[in-house]
């Protein structure tokens, strides 16, 4: 039997062909991921199930596992080997898989930074005042801004557009995001009473002729033209008092009865905040209350104030435009690199802002959808967020009086199994008030469904606004509290997220944390009853043709997560399939180290894959995974980020970030253009301890990749694995390596 696609010999009844990668297997209609069912801290059992989010806030690099030189006896094994030649192959093997574990251990942390702040290209030059006549144009506030009169046009749009890498160009990407929109804007069929004023600037080249590099500009629109206004030099967009010197520009030479603001660039909600200035400090974003006090410093009230960004459809950003503008569009999520289409909203600007809002959200989903893109945007009715707020305070405090009774782990677990939004650390609070249940739960729902006036998400736990929830990103805790300060938020806020981060940071033993006043050390004194030294070699049994591992009672009711690495032997090398967040467990409460069922394939090629977060919902079997592969694009190393959910059990590509394979350190996120040349990469491990990742060198355009993933036999193969377990507390557990049994044996 020989490969239809590289003409290698085929096992009999193989799965895959070994030498080139190529499916050889029967396709199944569904993801067993539906079949299982999440770890119940309430039930106090685990049972076969899908995994709840993985913990990111553990060490990554436990101590080496010890892999039994003689093993068990040895369950029937799945290909025809002698014993003898069995335990020769492990102890040979021993060195290499130790090396290994403990990589992929640390690999599987690996985080998608799509709408990151990325790093710069090159060093910038310090700012230097070079205005046309050296002097900043300083525009007094309009205070006639909001008053209306029958003489004025019916709206200015103001857009505040901060360039950055996205339009620079940064690592493999040619830039020229913000340029393409401005031809977006240029194609508009703008309404006559309507003026659109534009400024550009935080970008050390752009790709329209027409707008100079590394310098800051403002324009208007006419005739569909772009037509320069005012060259402020080489100055920065994100510090304070640029952008309210915009807004009293705008306001000043284009009043109108109604105003607009556009703020685009990458954003992250908090921690991260708002626009990367290549012509500043690149890091000195800006964050919510900074942003309000610019509005304020601006003296206009917008009817809507609009992100073309990542990540700032958020409670604290809702907070702090409450009374400045009416209504706020965003996204929770990532913004995709096409970003919001402007052409055709824009003709609806003599609209009720309502009507414009909920354009810019259908056109958006619209236009990632035609790429197979994933995204979510909302519109928010701000003068209801007093109903948000209070409920929110009422839904924490009852929490805070659980966390006070002892009941550190359910909230824990529920914070975790709530999706996962890349860069910030915050929380859909529909999700987060579903996942944690208490009596406040109701109200607060209900009172985001009425703000949430429109929402579009392909994220199964994404309804439209979330809030700032410090978990995973503890030790930004000190910065992202800030934003509560400075917002005036109620005490009651500040004390749940105090407490919770203090208990936090004590049970997993993080000293490298600089802790703020908001730090509680008592909680350090009984954190030893909570946590001791993890324990590797987890006892394993021999099961009926498998081996089992059993958790003691304890931490499988703090479990938090569970991880299978698999790897299979390929003559004299291995080749890693990677860690998924599946397990299998037997009636007798034993994890089953067995093949895994199914798994992930491109265009038929299988893959190495690694999860990162999974989602589930016990009430409605909503699920979603989240994962990344590695790939080369355009022949340069890369990490294609992958989505998984009840509606795409087969997968979307959500985007690729660039990697160095040897550091694993990434560049910003970028989205597959049709043209992309995108080749699968699998990681293989000699018998001396060398890895290496190599590609097919049979890549496929991003216009014709299929996702895929299908039922997976390696019965004819020999495949080694281990289990690695976390619970709440940081307290980690591994067992040894084993060769993987069959999975048709578990009960």
């Amino acid at each position: 039997m020989f490969c239809n696609n590289c003409g290698a010999p085929l096992k009999e009844g193989a799965s895959f062909c070994t030498n080139c990668g190529t499916s050889i297997r029967k396709k199944i209609e569904e993801s067993p991921y539906t079949q299982t069912v999440q770890t119940s801290a309430q039930q106090g059992q685990v049972q076969q199930a899908p995994q709840p989010a993985p913990q990111q806030n553990v060490p990554s690099t436990p101590s080496p596992v010890v892999m039994h030189s003689v093993p068990l006896d040895p369950p029937q094994q799945k290909n025809a080997k002698s014993a003898t030649g069995w335990i020769v192959a492990i102890c040979i093997t021993v060195p290499i898989l130790i090396i290994s574990a403990v990589i992929y251990l640390l690999f599987a942390f690996t985080k998608a930074r799509t709408g990151g702040l990325g790093e710069p290209a090159d060093p910038v030059e310090p700012v230097v005042d070079s205005r046309l006549d050296g002097t900043t144009p300083e525009i007094e506030k309009p205070v006639d801004a909001n008053v209306y009169s029958p003489d004025k046009p019916t709206r200015t749009l103001m857009i505040y557009m901060v360039g950055s890498d996205l339009e620079t160009g940064d690592y493999y990407d040619e830039g020229g995001a913000a340029t393409d929109d401005l031809y977006e804007i240029l194609n508009a069929k703008l309404p006559e009473d309507v003026h659109v004023v534009i400024e550009c600037g935080g970008a050390k080249k752009w790709v329209h002729p027409d707008v100079p590099d590394g310098r800051v500009t403002r324009f208007t629109i006419e005739n569909g033209e772009l037509v320069q206004l005012y060259d402020l030099g080489k100055t920065t967009m994100t510090q304070q008092g640029d952008l309210s010197n915009f807004i009293r520009y705008a306001a000043t030479y284009y009043p109108a009865n109604n105003y607009s603001l556009v703020l685009w660039d990458h954003g992250g909600g908090i921690p991260v905040g708002f626009g990367c200035d290549e012509l500043g400090d690149y890091y000195d974003s800006m964050c919510d209350y900074e942003i309000r006090q610019e509005l304020i410093d601006g003296g206009v009230k917008f009817d809507t104030v609009i992100f073309d960004a990542c990540n700032m459809c958020t409670l604290e950003m809702a907070m702090a435009l409450d009374g400045y503008a009416d209504y706020m569009v965003g996204a929770e999520s990532y913004v995709n690199g096409v970003g919001i289409y402007y052409t055709d909203w824009l003709s609806l600007l003599d609209k009720d802002p309502r009507d414009y809002g909920e354009k810019i959200v259908r056109d958006y989903m619209d236009h990632i959808a035609e790429d197979y893109l994933q995204g979510s945007m909302s519109v928010i009715r701000l003068n209801t967020m007093d109903e948000v707020y209070e409920a929110y305070i009422n839904y924490l405090k009852e929490a805070k009086k659980n966390l006070d009774a002892g009941d550190y782990s359910t909230y824990y677990q529920a914070r975790g199994n709530c999706g996962y939004y890349e860069e910030n650390d915050s929380v859909d609070l529909i999700t987060l008030a579903n996942s944690y249940q208490n009596s406040k739960s109701t109200p607060l729902i209900n009172a985001v469904v009425n703000t949430v006036v429109y929402t579009e998400s392909d994220f199964v736990y994404g309804h439209g606004l979330m809030a700032y929830s410090p978990y995973e990103a503890y030790d930004e805790y000190d910065y992202g509290r800030e934003s509560f300060v400075q917002l005036n938020y109620d005490q009651a806020v500040l004390d749940f997220y105090d407490s919770f981060i203090s208990q936090e940071v004590a049970y997993l033993g993080d000293d490298s944390i600089n802790y703020g006043a908001w730090y509680d050390d008592e909680y350090e004194d009984y954190a030893e009853d909570y946590t001791y030294v993890s324990e590797y070699e987890i006892p394993v049994v021999t099961r009926d043709h498998y081996y089992g591992a059993k958790l003691e009672d304890e931490f499988m009711e703090n479990l938090y997560y569970v991880a299978e690495t698999v790897w299979v032997q390929d003559g004299n090398e291995y080749i890693s399939l990677g860690e998924d967040y599946n397990y299998k467990l037997d009636s007798d409460g034993y994890f089953a180290l067995v093949d895994p069922e199914a798994w992930v394939f491109i265009n038929d090629n299988i893959c190495t894959f690694y999860c990162y977060d999974y989602y589930s919902d016990a009430e409605t079997g909503a699920w979603a995974q989240n994962g990344t592969i590695p790939v080369k694009v355009n022949g340069a190393d890369a990490l294609l980020y992958v989505y998984y959910d009840n509606e795409s059990p087969s997968g979307k590509v959500m985007g690729y970030t660039y990697i160095d394979f040897e550091t694993w350190e990434e560049s910003d996120m970028y989205s597959l253009y049709p043209n992309d040349e995108v080749d699968v990469v699998l990681e293989y491990l000699d018998m001396e301890g060398n890895y290496e990742y190599r590609a097919y060198e049979e890549p496929v355009l991003a216009s014709e990749l299929v996702l895929q993933y299908e039922g997976l036999d390696l019965y004819d193969y020999t495949t080694y694995g281990y289990y690695t377990f976390n619970d709440v507390y940081g307290n980690i557990q591994v067992t040894d390596i084993y060769e993987l049994g069959s999975p048709d044996y578990v009960e």
